[in-house]
């Protein structure tokens, strides 16, 4: 496609091009070269005329640079993607910014700015009929629910939003999606389901090579572990999940995701891993504040 685009000469052609590869190189773990797809993207993009494409590209910029530790970028991006949607007249494409948002906010555990995207996802979803929209806007706001205490409730919505997006057919973001639930099931304390759902997930990306998540797949796997009934017997178990994780996400340059595993190993082992914990954050800049980050600093203070 980019290179008949190319070809032709077409910047639109070669921004719909650039926004495919961009999106099929980050559900492949390939975050730097979606990153560099994006930013192409963009640079084509007409402030005064957007498409879906310049959206998809500023949403391409802004999940892969959450996912490098570059919180701040991530934020403004987020904040580009709304706001060149919402410049033009189509629902569509201020639904899509809104649910691509939510989920870069989601990815940054924040919950009060996922709530207010996917409060606005669904409303648009929900009154053009947009039912995938409104199904993934629905596991955020599930999500939120569960952060907000009400787990319970959270957990319901979790399940039957995400049961309804894997009936829809669609395929793509299947194991990003599957995030949100398997941290509902553990927050009710539900591990088996955790578990079952972390095992189909493994699957999924064995059979179509969606890795974008897979190092969180491994961290969560250690958490069930430490979760479950014998979670004393299960601690090496644990560790090897959490160092799987960890090697994951370095290989991926995502370090949001490297951070949150070895914090998860600190938990479990803190003399042995303080040291490369203080080292990652280190890496961040002092822009880029987030939960997670905060979190570590807080183990590594206490």
């Amino acid at each position: 496609m980019l290179l008949l685009a190319e070809q032709v000469g077409d910047p639109m052609a070669i921004a719909a091009a650039l926004s495919s590869l961009g999106a099929a190189m980050l559900q492949l773990g390939e975050i730097e070269s979606a990153a560099e797809i994006g930013e192409r993207g963009r640079a084509l993009a007409d402030s005064r005329d957007p498409t879906l494409y310049a959206v998809s590209c500023c949403s391409l910029i802004a999940c892969s640079s959450a996912l490098r530790g570059l919180v701040d970028r991530a934020r403004v991006m987020n904040r580009e993607c709304v706001d060149l949607a919402a410049k033009g007249d189509v629902p569509l494409f201020r639904a899509y910014a809104a649910i691509f948002s939510a989920g870069v906010s989601k990815l940054m555990l924040d919950v009060a700015t996922t709530r207010s995207l996917a409060e606005e996802a669904v409303r648009i979803a929900r009154d053009l009929g947009f039912s995938v929209v409104a199904d993934t806007a629905t596991i955020y706001l599930a999500w939120c629910d569960v952060q907000d205490g009400r787990v319970d409730e959270g957990v319901d919505g979790l399940g039957a939003a995400f049961d309804a997006y894997l009936a829809s057919g669609q395929r793509i973001g299947t194991s990003s999606y599957s995030l949100p639930v398997i941290e509902g099931y553990l927050a009710a304390g539900d591990v088996r389901h955790a578990s079952e759902l972390l095992d189909r997930m493994l699957a999924f990306i064995a059979e179509t090579g969606e890795r974008i998540v897979e190092p969180e797949i491994h961290r969560l796997m250690g958490e069930c572990l430490l979760a479950g009934a014998a979670a004393r017997g299960r601690r090496t178990d644990a560790i090897a999940c959490f160092e799987r994780a960890i090697a994951l996400a370095e290989a991926q340059k995502a370090l949001l995701f490297e951070l949150r595993a070895a914090t998860s190993l600190y938990r479990v082992r803190p003399k042995a891993t303080r040291e490369r914990l203080t080292r990652l954050v280190a890496r961040f800049a002092p822009k880029d504040d987030c939960v997670d980050l905060r979190a570590a600093a807080a183990l590594l203070g206490s």
